[in-house]
């Protein structure tokens, strides 16, 4: 595609001259000023060739790289070589549009979706060419100085130069050509993340500021948290809570059997004379993650005193100061 045939422009063409030859094709092929369905579709297609054409030589650099492909390929060409030049050249535009940043996102999930996976939404805002106006920022109306006879008198409805029509600012958008679309995509919670996993989702991140031009967005970066249960909080595979011990146990010694958060049961070993405070580990007892790696099972001990009301009597006061003589 010779895109300043397209603009009708000579390739010397200054970038004012570039501006004034786009708003004139736009304005002569807008899609709104052809309504026979024929005419409308070759319209949109000559539209599109304008946007693109314009995009592109309104970038000095994108420029520069189209006039030596011109130049190299020469002027006489087969359509194969034409397409394959146009390939090449979208191939080439593509890599030179940069993409838009990685975005990181903290979210917190809850345990079932940890173990089991599930769905989270994520709503972002996009830049989004206006769909009223294709992006032009206006809209044909008819001339109310003419009645849209394109006429006044003997002479052009000077107002709309003998269009019948006049350009009206687009009022979804502003004029501007863009608008501001929110977007809530539902992303998969694989089984077996787990605290402070972070997933990559492609092409969720920032917008790329050439997307009108094929530029990708970046990435979503989102860090896990998983929500405490049941006392029970997580951090990596490994799972901390305390354990209540009474006091007996915790003077004599022995095991109890307590339900984790995961539904599963542990069986703790408490030494004598163990000290509240006392951190114990069941090794293999945490969060498993999505390669088969177990953490651990954390427990900080708690001694939970009697609550029975009973009056000790002398023998057993004296018992329990010699304990702790």
């Amino acid at each position: 595609m010779d895109y300043y045939n397209v603009l009708s422009v000579s390739v010397d063409a200054t970038d004012e001259e570039i501006r004034i030859a786009y708003k004139r094709a736009a304005m002569q092929w807008h899609p709104d000023r052809h309504r026979e369905s024929i005419d409308k579709n070759e319209a949109e297609i000559k539209f599109k060739e304008i946007q693109q054409a314009y995009n592109t030589l309104s970038n000095q650099i994108l420029r520069d790289r189209y006039d030596r492909l011109q130049c190299n390929h020469g002027t006489h060409q087969s359509p194969r070589e034409q397409e394959r030049e146009d390939e090449e050249f979208d191939s080439w535009r593509e890599r030179y549009y940069p993409r838009g940043g990685n975005v990181k996102w903290k979210t917190t999930i809850t345990l079932d979706v940890a173990l089991n996976g599930g769905k989270i939404s994520y709503t972002r805002k996009e830049v989004r060419i206006c769909p009223d106006c294709d992006g032009v920022g206006t809209y044909l109306v008819g001339c109310k100085h003419c009645g849209s006879t394109s006429r006044s008198g003997r002479s052009y409805c000077r107002f709309c130069n003998g269009f019948g029509q006049t350009h009206q600012y687009c009022k979804k958008c502003d004029g501007d050509g863009l608008v501001y679309e929110t977007i809530t995509n539902q992303i998969n919670i694989p089984k077996g993340v787990v605290d402070g996993s972070v997933l990559v989702v492609k092409k969720l991140g920032k917008q790329s500021k050439y997307f009108e031009s094929g530029g990708v967005n970046g990435d979503l970066e989102i860090k896990i948290t998983i929500k405490s249960k049941d006392g029970f909080k997580f951090t990596g595979m490994d799972v901390t809570g305390s354990l209540k011990v009474p006091y007996s146990l915790a003077l004599l010694g022995g095991s109890t059997e307590i339900d984790l958060p995961t539904g599963k049961k542990a069986l703790v070993n408490i030494q004598p004379r163990t000290n509240s405070g006392k951190k114990i580990r069941l090794s293999g007892m945490g969060l498993v993650n999505n390669l088969g790696e177990s953490g651990d099972l954390i427990l900080s001990v708690l001694i939970v005193l009697p609550k029975s009301k009973r009056r000790l009597t002398d023998e057993q006061i004296k018992t329990i100061l010699d304990l702790e003589a």
